[in-house]
């Protein structure tokens, strides 16, 4: 479970840069090379106004700047170090982050993610989410609460940022969908309250 916010929806600043946040450790299963492309292809789409913070360390660091540069996306993308949780949660309450995309993939010997708490983190705070077809994700968002694209697919990336960028009332429908979703599923106090309930009823049963 995770602590859903108390602020009812966070609102976003409004800045002119759309921030796309992405929390993953920079290993192949996250998938960045996908949306590094994605970035690509929304710079020629002439989306010029987004910047993507991958927040990770890892063995595919170098590897990623790398392609960052060949692809001239230095100004677009940047990779910091992970932050403390405490920070990253700070940065969702202040509305400085537009989007959270995780862009994961299965690898070639079968690694996939389960449900990455990071989207359920930045759902519980009105934040949208992109994610893949992959592992547990599709159990957490295929219902509206987020966006879903095929794994691998930076075409599929690029439309779904284009369209929550274009798309106001898209983009505020996505956001309640997550929220809600998180309070009806995921919330560590309603889940810590079913888990006290059950006890209690076994606890209740004759011997």
């Amino acid at each position: 479970g995770t602590k859903v916010s108390r602020l009812s929806l966070i609102s976003r600043k409004k800045d002119k840069i759309f921030k796309v946040i992405v929390p993953a450790n920079l290993v192949e299963i996250k998938g960045h090379r996908y949306l590094i492309e994605a970035c690509k292809i929304l710079v020629k789409r002439n989306t010029n106004n987004i910047r993507f913070y991958f927040y990770g360390e890892g063995p595919l660091r170098s590897q990623l700047e790398d392609i960052i540069i060949k692809k001239q996306l230095t100004k677009h993308i940047k990779i910091l170090k992970p932050i403390p949780h405490e920070r990253l949660m700070h940065i969702y309450e202040k509305g400085e982050a537009d989007l959270v995309v995780l862009p994961s993939i299965t690898t070639e010997r079968g690694e996939c993610e389960g449900i990455p708490v990071s989207l359920i983190e930045a759902m519980s705070y009105g934040i949208p989410v992109i994610s893949t077809k992959t592992g547990g994700i599709p159990e957490l968002i295929e219902d509206g609460s987020g966006v879903m694209v095929e794994e691998k697919n930076p075409y599929a990336i690029a439309d779904a940022i284009e369209k929550l960028i274009t798309d106001k009332e898209f983009y505020t429908r996505i956001s309640i969908a997550g929220r809600k979703k998180i309070e009806r599923e995921f919330d560590i106090r309603k889940n810590a309250q079913k888990l006290l309930k059950l006890i209690l009823s076994f606890e209740e049963r004759p011997q």
